[in-house]
């Protein structure tokens, strides 16, 4: 069927999945730090009006999810190894200026964050100026769709949101661009070509790349749109909610509550200073009487609660939570920190790697033989050198390690050394996994040539020396 007849089908997907890409986007808007509005809203739903009026100033809008994703997006933080198979040098050095000029790492590293994020990512390679770049696209900005019976989790209709305009009428309306690997449309989500549009872009509704312009990274291997991780944005809500109750009840916990039984108020000042004098009515046989109130809160249960919830959480992400130790309101916030640092994410990032080497797989097949035969025919295109047929590229990531602090990996294998169970050839090995043994053998020799001490000593003071020795040998 054509992309055109499928225009409105596109647009029903699209309000289909308004939920999702509004889930989406609360999600990227916490991650870019705006975590206070979210946190704000929430209480407000939970709380009186007089209530929220004064716990808002309380909040603590600890972004833990930050903490998290950074810590899981760690796969490229060691660059993979990249290779043509076959190929000339010509090849070769267009390779190594696409991954220069594209920013790769950098680029993927960002997906990688995403992919962590909402359990999908989207690349998209462009030119900019005559120099090829590469987009990150996050998650709320894009879906796709498939209409292949045999093999529904391969996208066959790629979709980018571009924002809402008005139209004549004004009416708000969405922009959407669709690919399919032949054709290409902008319209809304009514269907409707938009053809000031296409014709701005000078497209009669072909798609130049014969293919997808994107690649479509997706952690689940069941649903093309994976389920989102609803606890994900849960969690990241509920523990500065409740550190902003904890903190609410301490400001009230730090303050007394003053109260008077039979007392003339009139000239009572409540200061620091301030001096009550209080006489007994002679007609009456009650005495006034002054009396306080002093709230109690046990505020380190309150943060053992949100101790054991965010350990719970990471155990239930496959994550081995470092250790928090004892929670307190003097350490909390790095007792929190000191867990999500010392956290084990080595085996999670370890199960991401076969997805980035498709991915990138993929990647450098739309690159070589789709993109790059289309732009370098564009005029200002600054690399005009043609890929050999059939090119593929291999992409080898190194062993996901845990991540420790270098100089107490040092520590740890200069007491191995010193106990006689390790060498220094195998301490190297540890420290730098990455080394071939070419570069370690130069390590030891530099080492060793500079531990090396040629000390030359004068003829004369030779001479005293053995003298002296002689003089101190006995024979016995």
């Amino acid at each position: 069927m054509a992309l055109r007849d499928e225009l409105e089908m596109i647009g029903s997907v699209y309000k289909d999945k308004a939920d999702q890409l509004a889930h989406n986007e609360t999600l990227f808007n916490i991650y870019e730090g705006d975590l206070l509005s979210y946190v704000l809203a929430d209480l407000k739903e939970q709380l009186s009006e007089k209530t929220y009026q004064q716990i808002q100033y309380r909040v603590a809008p600890i972004n833990v999810l930050k903490r998290l994703i950074d810590k899981l997006s760690k796969i490229y933080i060691r660059s993979p190894k990249r290779e043509l198979d076959g190929g000339s040098e010509k090849d070769a050095a267009l390779f190594t200026w696409y991954q220069e000029r594209m920013q790769v790492d950098v680029g993927l590293s960002l997906a990688n964050e995403f992919f962590n994020l909402f359990k999908t990512a989207a690349l998209e390679p462009f030119v900019y100026r005559g120099v090829p770049k590469l987009r990150v696209i996050p998650s709320d900005r894009f879906f796709v769709h498939s209409t292949d019976k045999v093999n529904p989790m391969r996208p066959t209709h790629f979709t980018k949101i571009m924002g809402e305009y008005k139209n004549e009428k004004d009416e708000t309306h969405t922009a959407l661009h669709t690919y399919t690997d032949t054709e290409f449309f902008a319209h809304n989500e009514e269907g409707e070509v938009l053809d000031d549009v296409m014709a701005e872009l000078s497209n009669q509704g072909v798609n130049i790349f014969g293919r997808i312009p994107f690649v479509y990274i997706n952690r689940s291997r069941h649903d093309l749109c994976p389920i989102s991780d609803t606890d994900t944005l849960a969690m990241t809500k509920l523990i500065p909610v409740l550190l902003s109750d904890a903190n609410y009840a301490t400001m009230f916990q730090a303050f007394s509550i003053i109260y008077g039984i039979d007392l003339d108020q009139e000239g009572l000042v409540q200061a620091p200073n301030a001096l009550w004098m209080f006489k007994s009515d002679p007609d009456s046989d009650k005495k006034p009487e002054v009396g306080v109130i002093k709230p109690e809160l046990d505020t380190d249960k309150c943060l053992d609660l949100i101790k054991a919830q965010l350990s719970f959480w990471m155990q239930s992400r496959n994550i081995r939570p470092g250790s928090i130790g004892e929670l307190s309101t003097e350490n909390m916030s790095s007792g929190i920190s000191k867990a999500i640092d010392e956290m084990d994410t080595s085996e999670d990032r370890q199960k991401q790697v076969p997805y980035f080497m498709e991915a990138e797989a993929e990647l450098w097949e739309l690159i070589i033989h789709h993109m790059h035969p289309v732009w370098m025919r564009e005029p200002d295109f600054q690399n005009k050198v043609t890929f050999s047929h059939g090119l593929q590229a291999k992409v080898n990531f190194p062993e996901q390690r845990a991540l420790v602090d270098s100089s107490k990996q040092i520590a740890d294998e200069k007491l191995k050394i010193e106990l006689g169970i390790q060498s220094r050839r195998g301490a190297l090995k540890e420290i730098y996994p990455d080394w071939t043994d070419k570069q370690v053998d130069e390590r030891l020799a530099e080492v060793e040539l500079e531990r090396t001490v040629n000390i030359e000593v004068p003829a004369d003071e030779a001479e005293v020396k053995a003298e002296a020795e002689a003089e101190e040998t006995i024979d016995v």
